[in-house]
């Protein structure tokens, strides 16, 4: 068992583990030894800085006791030369909200250290003697003026730039829904710190379209949860040395914020959750600390909290059943059923912290311009929760208290609010001024354009709920009910299905209803496995059981029976379970087949496909995956229209033996109606293809691809590291140096929109593309941040860096390849249902780090999406791409 759940056992009965105060700390610095000729200098003179530094008042640390202790970083370079020392110096901000500064200085004359010494401390102090902000610098806004954004941020001029109010304020210019981008950092100023704040401005409403609502009702409304105590996550913070890094825990809030967006697999997700536990069990015990400033932190655990919601912990619920199946011990079967716990308790814990802090914040300072923000944070709890008036009225609130524009997101939210507590008019004034943003000229995100679309829908269903009347016949009173379910209204929708089974006790569509009202409350298939067991037996099934029927079906398959299959192989019980299930599953798709033929299609297929891959004699894998191959091509041409259809084409080729499936998959035009996600799909198989066996019909589609992905898409960090992976392979196989120069600026924009491991990726191929269009020097300190990063791909970014201090002949200057590279496919052992990565391999250009998923979604609206994911990750690799070069240039 892990320490985190010692911690769980100790918190029963043992008090919290103090956390020392560091808001009255000084800067804390961590020194490395510095380099020179001479040995001695080299540990000498740290010594006798630290000793200097530490005179004036600050803390500092050697970075080999613990550099995580420091809030700042100093290393350099200290030499004697004719008598005389000099040294130069580069002291950085842990945090990254400060620049690195470069210090050099001369001490002439004199044996001893000391005088150089003291100098660099000297100005060192003068860097950081000034902790307020002097000067707000607003640059990239067009509508709202720099004092509505630097009122957003709630940091005025004399105020202490300290770690947590920087990242508060970050934190809600980001959530506020009125910038793509935000960018906050200081820089030394003549009197004190100057605030830079950068942002790219979200489309916005012109007009406010809703009133204000009265202070008194929600200080009536709000007022009880602000007075209950903040309850414990039960876990023990970590122990903190006193020369901590003050704001640490509100950095590491942000940064797990931003990682668990960007996670793309379910183990990485846990991970980031166990750790953003901890660190808002650590936000949550500094609160009480009676001496401290803790409006920043609460602001920042306020967001934290936000992040722990039943959705996400649900999405988790696949993962957690395929440990189980998979643990071979009892301790790590305890581990999971630990974990699964730890979450749901949670989930629970953190919203009421997140109703206290909430209500805490907007009581203590109304009219505060980060009001809007918490009152979205609580109307949204609220959403979460059920409670449709409660939304409402908060997001009403949220929207007619700013003084700013009203965010499109929020907007959208109180829409939807008013929807479902059946106010159809003035939903609907809400839905005419957000009609606009659908314009393609906008550049919305994609996901806040279809919440826009489907706020018609709402519209549509709210109307029907309103004018069926209660009297009204079976049908009538059965379409109600599913438009009840949509609306989230499960207090309206029961009773009316239970009226309805006593109408027709024989009839299959009210245990339907059942059906998805236990899957919307518990958010989990298995909740509506024994109302879909009911209604198979009984007549008249319709399409919305046969939708949440096959993901039932296909739940069981890809998070039961492919992960027991996995550890105990096709001959075994699990097996033979997963056959006894599969001619019900068939069953259902035939059914469905009346309603959707083209996803129909795709179920029968993959369905057989498996059955017949598990069946005695056992199909080989490599023989299921062509026949999965060749079937989702036939499909695609029997139904152009389907992006479900091309989706699976798209991914079936991905696992097929013949790397000749790939190309032609992904040479085949999408659907008219093609989505962002299907696009991201084809652009990832294309660059499969195209690193495998690169030809310049490929490299030449891959470049037109990338230019139909939509630039607002909502994933902006992942949509451009894509275009600028698609440009670079494209780039380097035609020589292009304006696809190079593009895939440049593209990689350097996606950088400063992601983190850790990922950002890894990417700064490795900027690097890359950077040597080839002629910059190896700073290439040379992108590799390197490259690998501080992360160890994954090590082995890639320390040859490509070894490549340029090489001196090699850049790639570029080889003519083009007449003849491909032999290409090399990938090894696959598991069946495509699975949710699973792709063996690494490497190609002609790249290093490429697959993953492939699959899975079910079964939508609030109760609509059952097939859910094919496939991202190449490709790492270029210098000695892949002279290899390929070097093999063209014999053919020539």
């Amino acid at each position: 068992m892990t320490h985190l759940f010692r911690f769980l056992l100790m918190a029963l009965g043992l008090a919290l583990m103090a956390v020392p105060t560091t808001s009255s700390a000084s800067p804390s610095i961590s020194i490395a030894p510095f380099e020179s000729p001479d040995q001695g200098d080299s540990l000498t003179f740290p010594r006798k800085l630290r000793q200097s530094l530490r005179n004036k008042g600050l803390e500092c640390v050697f970075n080999s006791t613990s550099n995580e202790r420091a809030r700042y970083s100093l290393n350099g370079v200290v030499e004697r030369s004719g008598g005389n020392v000099s040294y130069s110096a580069m002291f950085s901000d842990t945090f990254n909200i400060e620049p690195d500064l470069f210090f050099k200085g001369k001490q002439k004359g004199g044996e001893s250290l000391s005088p150089a010494a003291e100098k660099l401390a000297s100005s060192i102090l003068s860097m950081l003697e000034e902790p307020t902000v002097g000067v707000v610098d607003v640059r990239g806004n067009n509508h709202l003026t720099a004092e509505e954004i630097a009122s957003l941020a709630g940091i005025k001029t004399g105020e202490t730039a300290d770690v947590g109010r920087i990242i508060a304020a970050r934190m809600i210019l980001k959530e506020s829904g009125l910038f793509n981008s935000v960018r906050l950092h200081l820089e030394p100023g003549e009197q004190g710190k100057k605030l830079c704040i950068n942002v790219d401005e979200y489309p916005l409403v012109t007009g406010n379209p809703v009133n204000p609502v009265k202070t008194e009702k929600l200080q009536r409304l709000l007022g009880e949860s602000s007075k209950l105590r903040l309850p414990s996550f039960r876990i023990a913070p970590p122990s903190v040395n006193a020369t901590c890094i003050s704001g640490m825990h509100a950095f590491n809030a942000e940064k797990l914020m931003t990682e668990l967006e960007l996670a793309s697999d379910d183990q990485a997700k846990v991970e980031i959750l166990e750790r953003i536990i901890t660190t808002a069990e650590a936000l949550r015990y500094q609160i009480l600390s009676p001496d401290q400033e803790t409006i920043s932190e609460q602001i920042v655990l306020l967001g934290l909290c936000s992040t722990l919601t039943p959705s996400v912990v649900n999405r988790l619920e696949g993962y957690f059943r395929r440990q189980l199946q998979q643990a071979g011990t009892a301790e790590e079967v305890d581990r999971v059923v630990n974990l699964t716990g730890l979450f749901d308790r949670s989930v629970g814990i953190a919203a009421r912290i997140q109703e206290i802090l909430g209500s805490r914040l907007y009581l203590e300072a109304p009219d505060s311009p980060t009001s809007p923000w918490v009152l979205q944070k609580l109307g949204d709890l609220a959403a979460t929760r059920g409670d449709a008036d409660r939304a409402e009225l908060l997001y009403k609130a949220a929207a007619g208290s700013s003084q700013l524009p009203v965010a499109v997101p929020l907007l959208i939210s109180l829409a939807e609010s008013r929807y479902r507590n059946l106010h159809q008019e003035s939903g609907d004034s809400i839905l005419e001024a957000l009609d606009p943003m659908l314009s393609p000229k906008i550049a919305l995100s994609v996901e806040d354009k279809a919440r826009i679309t489907d706020l018609s829908y709402l519209s549509e269903l709210c109307s029907e709920v309103v004018d069926t009347p209660e009297d009204a016949d079976f049908a009538a009173l059965l379409s109600k009910g599913h438009a009840l379910i949509s609306l989230k209204r499960p207090d309206m929708a029961e009773p009316l299905f239970h009226k309805l089974h006593g109408m027709h006790p024989s009839d299959a569509r009210p245990f339907t209803g059942f059906a998805r009202l236990a899957f919307q409350r518990s958010g989990q298939f298995y909740a509506a496995r024994s109302y879909i067991q009911k209604a198979a037996t009984l007549e008249n099934r319709d399409r919305p059981f046969y939708e949440l029927a096959l993901g039932c079906a296909l739940d069981r398959v890809v998070n039961e029976a492919l992960p027991a299959i996995e550890k105990t192989g096709r001959p075994s019980e699990q097996a033979a379970a997963a056959l006894y299930l599969l001619p019900r599953a068939l069953s259902f798709a035939e059914g469905y087949r009346t309603f959707s033929p083209a996803k129909a299609s795709i179920l029968e297929s993959g369905l057989t496909v498996f059955k017949d891959w598990l069946s005695y004699p056992s199909m080989p894998s490599d023989e299921a995956f062509a026949s999965l191959c060749k079937s989702a091509t036939e499909m695609r041409s029997v139904y152009p229209l389907s992006s479900e259809c091309a989706a699976s084409a798209l991914f079936s080729s991905i696992f097929a033996p013949a790397p000749e499936a790939s190309r032609k998959a992904a040479m085949v035009s999408l659907p008219g109606n093609a989505g962002q996600n299907l696009k991201l799909l084809r652009l990832n198989t294309l660059m499969r293809s195209m690193n495998m066996a690169p030809d310049n019909e490929q490299a030449t589609t891959l470049a037109a691809v990338i230019q139909t992905l939509a630039p607002g898409y909502s994933d902006r960090g992942r949509s451009l590291s894509a275009q600028a992976d698609g440009l670079a392979l494209a780039g380097i196989h035609l020589k292009d140096a304006a696809m190079l120069d593009r895939a440049k600026s593209l990689y350097k924009y996606a950088a400063d929109n992601l983190e850790a491991g990922e950002k890894s990726r990417i700064l490795n191929n900027y690097a890359v593309v950077l040597s080839l269009t002629g910059k190896e020097d700073e290439a040379d300190d992108i590799f390197n941040e490259s690998i501080d990063l992360s160890p994954a791909c090590l082995k890639t970014v320390e040859s490509n860096q070894l490549y340029i201090h090489g001196s090699r002949v850049s790639p570029l200057t080889v003519d083009n390849a007449t003849e491909v590279y032999p290409p090399q496919t990938v090894e696959t052992n598991t069946i495509p249902l699975g949710g699973t990565s792709c063996n690494a391999f490497e190609g002609n250009f790249a290093v490429m780090n697959e993953q492939a998923e699959f899975k079910p979604e079964y939508d609030e609206f109760g609509r059952l999406n097939l859910l094919f994911k496939y991202e190449a990750f490709p790492w270029l690799s210098f000695e892949l791409i002279t290899l390929q070069n070097d093999h063209a240039s014999e053919k020539d």
